[in-house]
């Protein structure tokens, strides 16, 4: 399999590369993927060839996972994600489930991405091989399309309109999601809104000053 590790590999095409600063490298499990082996995944998938390189990578903001904006020779665009093996949000079960979450969505014409399969109609590849890195052996790569589109920042006010449409998605992502059941998609954790107190009672100790620790406690 394609990893920082390989030795053979087709010659690299000349696209532009994009790096964004420094990020969290030293999070337990995060995969290893260098922006000039980018192209070897994405040919898996069938987004890329010798003959038709891809025309730019992009390096995106991300923590536990790597996340990788690729346009094709075909003006397409794409999100690459390599998913933390090391914790359970990265399980092959988590990430095929998602992928059915993303799908049942989609089919019910919500503006969501769309998973990307190989020609086999496999959607979520494995990064272990002999050599590649440690934090590799347990992580998976997968390919959506690329949904444009901005991020609202909060203290922005919000007009009507707008409010109104958000309403609205939210009515038909619930009636999307009605009777939907998915044994992958079935866990707890800590960003569960019913676990905020406890979460948060959990790391009290990490306010150093005793005043504070008192008022958070409250």
């Amino acid at each position: 399999g394609p990893s920082s590790g390989s030795r053979a590999s087709p010659p690299r095409p000349h696209w532009r590369t994009t790096r964004i600063a420094e990020g969290p490298a030293m999070v337990e499990g995060r995969p290893v993927l260098p922006l000039e082996d980018v192209h070897l995944w994405a040919a898996k998938f069938a987004l890329c060839s010798e003959a038709e390189p891809l025309v730019s990578v992009k390096e995106l903001p991300s923590y536990d996972d790597l996340n990788f904006h690729i346009r094709t020779a075909r003006d397409e665009e794409y999100v690459l994600k390599a998913h933390n093996g090391a914790i359970a949000a990265g399980s092959a079960q988590r990430l095929l489930a998602q992928n059915r979450f993303i799908s049942r969505l989609r089919d019910a014409g919500l503006p969501v991405p769309a998973v990307v399969s190989t020609k086999e109609g496999v959607a979520s590849l494995p990064m272990a091989a002999p050599g590649v890195p440690e934090a590799n052996q347990a992580a998976h790569v997968r390919i959506l399309t690329y949904l444009p589109g901005q991020i609202i920042p909060n203290e922005e006010p919000k007009s009507d309109a707008f409010l109104q449409a958000v309403g609205r998605l939210c009515g038909q992502l619930t009636k999307a999601l009605r009777g939907f059941e998915d044994e992958g998609a079935v866990w707890d954790w800590d960003w569960h809104m019913k676990n905020v107190a406890s979460a948060c009672e959990a790391r009290v100790s990490y306010v150093a000053d005793p005043e504070r620790r008192a008022l958070a406690r409250r």
